[in-house]
């Protein structure tokens, strides 16, 4: 009986896994890369002070297109973070973990020509990213875990921007790194 609520726990990610596995293989699936409303991402790919950013004008956000070169434990994240804000990447101060709804929407229910569950727009390195509560999203069969050990970081950041041209609504969002 003690192990029941761990068999629980653990048959509840699998299934989460299972479910968006098959929303990405599925020809005919749900489109996961949608936004909340139903709308398409629309990425915009940009030299900003010399760096390449990918912007998603469907949801304000602002990704670096890569991320980490390797691969990490949790508790090195908040280093590599502080590096990169440090040095200003595309001239911004406060790049950190996409939550994992963000991250979540980033993938994509087709896969690409690098066999990924994410938009070309995107380096095809991170297969796996972090997010800022230690779980992950994977893109190879688009799932989202919570028992990872290493995985890469692609850091996002917020603009204020319309978010359509037909819409008034205006919006920032304010994310900050993760504990360690």
């Amino acid at each position: 009986m003690k192990n029941f609520p761990l068999l629980l726990v653990l048959s509840f990610f699998v299934s989460s896994c299972i479910f968006l596995v098959s929303g990405c293989n599925d020809k005919e699936g749900s489109d996961m890369s949608k936004d909340e409303s139903g709308g398409q991402h629309r990425y915009e790919q940009k030299i900003v002070d010399g760096d390449r950013v990918v912007i998603d004008h469907t949801t304000g956000s602002m990704w670096h297109p890569s991320g980490s070169k390797k691969y990490m434990k949790y508790k090195k994240v908040n280093k590599w973070l502080e590096k990169l804000n440090r040095k200003g990447y595309a001239g911004y101060h406060d790049w950190g973990l996409p939550a994992m709804v963000e991250a979540e929407l980033l993938l994509e229910s087709r896969v690409n020509s690098s066999a990924l569950c994410i938009d070309q727009v995107f380096s095809n390195r991170q297969r796996f990213i972090w997010t800022n509560n230690s779980g992950d999203v994977n893109f190879i069969i688009g799932c989202i875990r919570f028992d990872s050990k290493v995985n890469f970081v692609r850091p996002v950041r917020f603009v204020n921007i319309k978010l359509n041209a037909a819409s008034n609504v205006d919006f920032t969002v304010v994310i900050t790194a993760p504990s360690p």
